[in-house]
């Protein structure tokens, strides 16, 4: 499918102690998709429900708590963020995201720091309507869960193989971060040692009697974890920062896309 979409938004950041700041936002969208040849049912049914062009009301309200010693190079310290992302009634899609993430950081000596992030994301429908499939939840590679290709965990489409996403979401990551030998004084450079848990949830395919693909709830069990462990190196570099890791999968499922050497540009976590 192809999409196009035309819109505004209006966003503020209110600080409200030294650690505490609140963040919201609301906008307008219209949207238009356009299906191709050979587009999965779930584009269809989307299609089917709420027509080629919609329009979206999306609005978004969050609190951040960051009492870290650095945003650079944090050493100490706990980051928590909750936010509460909605499509408001009035816009075609109505859905609501609850994301949140707590991180910790902890001293072990001069060079070495224990890192702990966990991040949990839950979504659905109301008014009877689901939520749209473009705003899944996915897991996989940086960011997430390492040593799997980006994106890949969970549901799959049954034609395709691509995966579907959900509406539930877990992650967990610990990582011993140290500085690069030789580079002591360079905090533009960091090394880690990582090791990852993640998994999604949401409607997974299957075929019924006359062999037609229908959809039902995929129950999200820690069974369904997936695990890796492997080496980073994250460089604060001067068109941003980058990071680069290899992983080794653990205790991967049948239908697994792995990955070990994986590169991203944008924030670590």
């Amino acid at each position: 499918y192809n999409t196009a979409a035309k819109g505004l938004a209006m966003r503020f950041g209110i600080p409200m102690t030294e650690y505490d700041y609140v963040n919201m936002s609301v906008g307008y969208e219209r949207s238009e998709i356009t299906l191709l040849t050979g587009a999965g049912s779930r584009y269809v049914d989307f299609v089917n429900t709420y027509g080629a062009q919609y329009d979206s009301i999306p609005g978004s309200i969050g609190w951040v708590r960051d009492g870290r010693d650095s945003g650079y190079y944090p050493t100490r310290g706990s980051l928590r963020r909750v936010s509460l992302e909605a499509g408001l009634p009035g816009g075609d899609l109505n859905y609501y995201k609850v994301n949140l993430q707590q991180q910790w950081f902890y001293p072990l000596s001069k060079t070495f720091t224990l890192l702990i992030n966990g991040e949990l994301g839950y979504g659905g429908g109301y008014g009877g309507k689901s939520m749209p499939f473009m705003l899944n939840y996915y897991a996989g590679g940086i960011g997430s869960v390492r040593g799997y290709k980006y994106a890949s965990l969970g549901p799959k489409d049954l034609i395709t193989d691509d995966p579907l996403g959900g509406d539930r979401r877990l992650v967990v990551n610990t990582e011993l971060l140290f500085p690069m030998p030789g580079l002591k004084g360079d905090k533009s450079v960091r090394l880690s040692l990582f090791a990852d848990a993640g998994t999604v949830g949401g409607q997974e395919q299957y075929r019924d009697s006359t062999n037609a693909i229908q959809y039902r709830d995929q129950t999200m069990d820690l069974s369904d974890l997936r695990y890796s462990a492997g080496f980073a190196l994250g460089w604060t570099s001067p068109v941003g920062p980058l990071k680069f890791s290899i992983a080794q999968d653990i205790r991967p499922q049948e239908g697994d896309k792995v990955e070990k050497l994986q590169f991203t540009m944008g924030n670590m976590f």
